[in-house]
This record gives C-alpha cells, sequence and structure tokens, in this order.
C-alpha cells in the first residue's frame, strides 16, 4: 500500500506538470482556476499516452524513453514559481471541504487502495491486457501479433500509457498502479466538485449539480464493472467512458466568449483519446464534427483547421499500429482491409470476432456458438440480456425508458429548458447509445453515452420543478454522502477480512502470473514472445496456427497457409 500510494503521488505530479504545459502551449489556457485538477491530469496522461504510442511504432519504450519524458517534467519542480502553483492546484480540490466530505472522500480512496493492492485475477487482464500492454515495453510493436490470438490485436492508448508507468522494476511480477490512480482522481473530482454546492446558499441550481456529481459517483462505485473493475484490473472500458463524458462535459460546459474556444478543443480532444482508448467509442466523434461544422458555417476557418488536425495527430498512432498489428487500420472492424501486408488477418475470422464480441455483450457465450447466437431476432436474446444483467444496470435502463416517455409526454418543458446545444448533446448521446445497444449492449461499454442521456432525459424537469429547495437538497446530499460512506466502509472490511494479506502494507500482490500453473497454448504462445525464442519445435501441432515471418519475433507472424 505504501508504494502504491508514492506511485499515485508521482504518476500525478508527472501528469499535472505535462497536462497544465500541454493547455498552456496548445489550448492558450493562462489561469488555471477554472479548469479541474483532474481535468489538468487527465490531459497529460492522455498527452503522455499519445507521445508513447508514437514512439511504440518505431521503438519500445524503454527505461531510457520513459526518463525522457519524465525528467524534463521534474525539473520544472526546480523553479520556486512553479512548485507553489502545482502544491496549489494539488490542495485546490481539497479546499473548502467538511468533514463529512473528507470522510466521505478517505472512504472511497481506501476502498480502490485496497483493490489496487490485491491480486489482479480479471480474466481479460490475464488473457490479453497485461500481455498487450508489456509489449510496448519489450517490442514497441510486432507486425501480424493478432495473427497468435486475435484479442493481441486490440490496440489502446490505455495500454500504452499504462506501459509508461509500468514500476514493474520495483517487484518481480508486473505491477502498473496508473488505473488506481486515475480512479483516485475521478473520485476526488466529484466529491469535490459536489461539495461545492454547500458553498453557495442562493439558487437551488448549485444544489442540483451537486446531487448529480454525487449520483455518478455512487453509480460508479455500485457498478462493478466501474471503479471497481478499473481499480482491480487493466481493463480500458471505464477510461473510455471517463473520456467520453469529459468531452461531453466541455462539449455543453463554458461557453462565455474568452472561454468558449478552449472549451470546444477540450471536448475535441476527450472526444478523440476516447476513440484512441476504444474504438466502440466512435459515435462520440460526432462531437469534433459538429464543433468543425459550426466552425465552417461561422467562417473561422482557422479553429476549424485546428480541430482537424487534432482529430488527425490524434488518431494516427492508433490507425497506424492497428495496421502493424493486423491489417485492419480499424480493427476490430474488417472495413478498409489493407491486402499490400502477409500479415493481414484472414477476414472471415475478423468477422467472426465481430460478432463474438456481439453476442457475448448479450449474455456470456463461447466462440464456437457465435454462428448460432448472433443471428437471433430481438425477441428471443434480449430477455436473456435482462436476465444477466446486474440491478443497477438494469436501474439504469429502466430509467432510460421512463426518462423517454417523460421527454414525449412533456416535450415543450424539455426543449423550452435546452439551448440548441444541449439538443445536439442529447442526440449525440442517442445515437451512442443506438450504436451500443446494436453493437456490443453490455452496460459496461455504453456507460459514457447512457449516463450523459439519462442527464439529458431528467436534468430539465428536475430544474424545472425545481425539487430540491437549498436547505432539504443539502441536507439530502449530506445524507446520503454518511449512508454511502458507512456502506463503502463495511465493503472495505470484507475487503480487509478475505483478500487482505499482511504484504501488501508495502507492495501490491500485482498481476497473477498463470504461466507455471497453465499449460495450454495461450500461455505457451506467451511465454514464447517474452522470451523472445523463435522455436517452432516448442510449441504443439495445435499451437501452430501462424507462421513466423522472420528469425526473430520483432519481425512479427502471417496467417498458417
Amino acid at each position: 500500500m505504501i508504494f502504491e500510494l508514492i506511485s499515485w503521488l508521482y504518476i500525478s505530479l508527472i501528469c499535472l506538470i505535462w497536462g497544465n504545459q500541454l493547455l498552456k502551449l496548445f489550448f492558450g489556457v493562462k489561469e488555471f482556476a477554472g479548469i479541474d485538477f483532474y481535468t489538468v491530469c487527465f490531459t497529460g496522461m492522455s498527452f503522455i499516452g499519445i507521445i508513447s504510442f508514437y514512439i511504440s511504432l518505431v521503438i519500445p519504450l524503454n527505461t531510457a524513453i520513459k526518463l525522457a519524458l519524465q525528467v524534463p517534467a521534474l525539473l520544472v519542480l526546480l523553479k520556486p514559481a512553479n512548485r507553489k502553483q502545482l502544491l496549489s492546484q494539488l490542495g485546490k480540490p481539497f479546499a473548502g471541504l467538511s468533514v463529512s466530505d473528507f470522510v466521505f472522500l478517505g472512504a472511497s480512496l481506501l476502498m480502490v487502495l485496497f483493490l489496487c493492492t490485491s491480486l489482479v485475477i480479471h480474466p481479460d487482464t490475464l488473457n490479453y491486457h497485461s500481455f498487450s500492454t508489456q509489449i510496448f515495453d519489450k517490442y514497441g510493436s510486432i507486425p501480424g501479433i493478432a495473427n497468435l490470438k486475435l484479442q493481441f490485436g486490440f490496440q489502446s492508448l490505455w495500454f500504452a500509457v499504462m506501459a509508461f508507468f509500468d514500476f514493474s522494476i520495483f517487484r518481480s511480477g508486473p505491477w502498473f498502479p496508473l488505473n488506481g490512480c486515475v480512479m483516485g482522481w475521478f473520485i476526488v473530482f466529484l466529491v469535490s466538485n459536489g461539495s461545492k454546492s454547500k458553498k453557495i446558499i442562493s439558487g437551488t441550481i448549485s444544489i442540483q449539480n451537486g446531487i448529480w456529481y454525487l449520483i455518478l459517483l455512487l453509480f460508479s462505485i455500485l457498478s462493478w464493472t466501474q471503479i471497481r473493475l478499473t481499480a482491480s484490473s487493466l481493463s480500458p472500458d471505464f477510461i473510455a467512458a471517463i473520456s467520453i463524458l469529459l468531452g461531453f462535459y466541455f462539449y455543453i460546459g463554458k461557453q462565455e466568449h474568452d472561454m468558449r474556444e478552449i472549451s470546444d478543443l477540450l471536448a475535441v480532444f476527450f472526444s478523440v483519446i476516447a476513440v484512441a482508448v476504444k474504438l466502440s467509442a466512435i459515435p462520440v466523434l460526432l462531437i469534433p464534427l459538429l464543433i468543425f461544422g459550426n466552425a465552417i458555417f461561422k467562417r473561422r476557418f482557422l479553429f476549424a483547421g485546428l480541430v482537424c488536425f487534432a482529430a488527425v495527430i490524434l488518431l494516427a498512432p492508433i490507425i497506424i499500429r492497428n495496421i502493424i498489428s493486423t491489417g485492419y487500420p480499424f480493427y476490430p472492424s474488417s472495413f478498409s482491409a489493407i491486402d499490400l501486408f502477409d500479415w493481414r488477418i484472414e477476414q472471415s475470422r475478423v468477422l467472426r470476432l465481430q460478432h463474438f464480441i456481439t453476442s457475448y455483450a448479450r449474455y456470456p457465450i463461447l466462440m464456437e456458438n457465435v454462428l448460432k447466437e448472433y443471428d437471433q431476432p430481438f425477441t428471443t436474446w434480449i430477455p436473456v440480456w435482462w436476465r444477466h444483467l446486474y440491478l443497477i444496470d438494469k436501474v439504469v435502463m429502466l430509467l432510460i425508458v421512463l426518462g423517454a416517455l417523460l421527454n414525449l409526454l412533456f416535450f415543450k418543458i424539455w426543449v423550452r429548458n435546452y439551448t440548441k446545444k444541449m439538443i445536439t448533446a442529447f442526440v449525440i448521446a442517442v445515437a451512442g447509445s443506438a450504436v451500443w445497444f446494436i453493437k456490443a449492449p453490455d452496460p459496461r461499454f455504453g456507460t459514457g453515452f447512457l449516463l450523459p442521456l439519462i442527464y439529458f432525459q431528467y436534468a430539465p424537469f428536475v430544474a424545472y420543478i425545481g425539487l430540491m429547495d437549498n436547505k432539504f437538497g443539502y441536507r439530502f446530499n449530506a445524507g446520503i454522502k454518511s449512508i454511502s460512506t458507512a456502506f463503502i466502509l463495511l465493503y472495505v472490511g470484507y475487503r480487509a477480512v478475505y483478500f487482505f494479506h499482511p504484504r501488501q502494507l508495502i507492495f501490491p500482490e500485482g498481476i497473477k502470473n498463470t504461466s507455471f500453473i497453465q499449460s495450454d497454448c495461450d500461455e505457451r504462445v506467451k511465454r514464447m514472445v517474452m522470451n523472445d525464442a523463435v522455436s517452432p519445435g516448442q510449441l504443439p501441432d495445435s499451437c501452430l496456427f501462424f507462421r513466423f515471418r522472420g528469425t526473430t519475433i520483432k519481425a512479427g507472424f502471417k496467417p498458417a497457409p
């Protein structure tokens, strides 16, 4: 736990410094009073991830590369004025928090800490997340690596930045503390913004905003696939959702003349970052598209060009690495397959993988059952899908259906309380939710669109009816926090009794090592790659579903004839 906390502080410092520099140089931010600490850190982290992605196309992310990006950030601390600014930014989220807020925040962070230091046994992390992340460190990129296993072709900005903050040097196995650190930022952001409601006595809008932040935090804790899963795995799902939420946040955020372009640029940045983290977030690119269209309509051609340039620069390394790894620029989509490379995966395998993702998102199935399950009609799979949902996810679905009915019944009230930009954001949320439901209806894949959709459905009615006056709203907020704190501490106690070992006080358990207990093709192939051993003789015939392209692992793989 001690080293986990130290790593969180170190990562936060590096990301905060780079975030400050990026916002100053490329976004024109001169005063950071209006930019949240969490936003600056997430911006810095994303910037590091993009740079790491570009570098990985050519060379591995070795220690020298990492130091080349970390040391300049640390040199900023040599200047007293910079240290003062950073300390101010680090302390700002905690200024003015009440005792109950600190207890609630402390309990939530303690929960994340217990999750991060426990043994990581998440199936997808053991299956490919950890392996794919380590490839950045050892090789950078490998042509046709998806021929070994289709999931090895999934490329994510999250894997790149996780590799950059790989602290395995301090222990014998893989250790990636970034996931817990980002969850800590997220919790601090929501608790800090939620507490601001108590500082403004007049007007119910602030109280209601505080409750919206609280609802988002409680959902993220209650739903296993959000904060808790991210803290205990290398899954990029919730990171993509957070990026989408930030895209919406800035798209409908501060629109004063001096902040409008900055907000729009940040909306573009985080929307594209969401797609770089996970391709399934692609409907969020409607935000940059609308911002670009609006700039063209208003003859702001320089700004429109900047939007296009940013999108291309941020997406280019992801597309290039997809081509290197699979032969498909938008993998796992088979769209725009490139036949120039001998490592391109057979299209039939890619299509089968797409169908498997869709079918598995409805309810767990085996790969061999894809053909039978994928073509099931709505009336057949929806009842089974519903039974497999967690209770909290069923609540989300029911709220969306009820919200749709309210919007239809009270359409005039809903429209009257929204600006054109809010309505377009609502349409984007609907489009993203529709694509999610058709392509991969597992709630963890659609959180970034489903939660904004609920907000856009209900916020106008809450504001119109004025459900929360100041006194009642503040008491309601405080009461929910107190009850939540009690349950979170009970959960922490449960984790402490059943999953905690004294050795975790110093170091986290790390990721479970399966290579010594599994001898299947998957583990043998992983060991072959990690040991840089090109020796087909070590693998049984049932494993040889690929061919080597050269005499080294770096040369890559191609499909077996």
